[in-house]
């Protein structure tokens, strides 16, 4: 897999549903996080995924029209 697609789960949601359910669990200055607060997380990273799918599929293709003048003659 190329690093720009794992980039992607490097966002700041993720770390703060980790952070969240974060243990205070410590291992060679590391810390430690449970599969669960992983798990967690990246479900939570699913809901901007979800509203960008929706976003796209409400927005009206124009085929490269200039549609603002339909839009300000209604």
């Amino acid at each position: 897999m190329p690093a720009d697609f794992w980039g992607c789960f490097d966002t700041g949601d993720v770390w703060l549903c980790l952070a969240l359910r974060w243990q205070s669990i410590v291992s060679n200055g590391a810390s430690v996080f449970s599969q669960e607060a992983h798990q967690f997380a990246f479900i939570i990273s699913l809901v901007p995924l979800l509203v960008a799918v929706i976003g796209i599929l409400l927005i009206r293709e124009t085929c490269c029209r200039n549609i603002f003048r339909e839009i300000m003659e209604k």
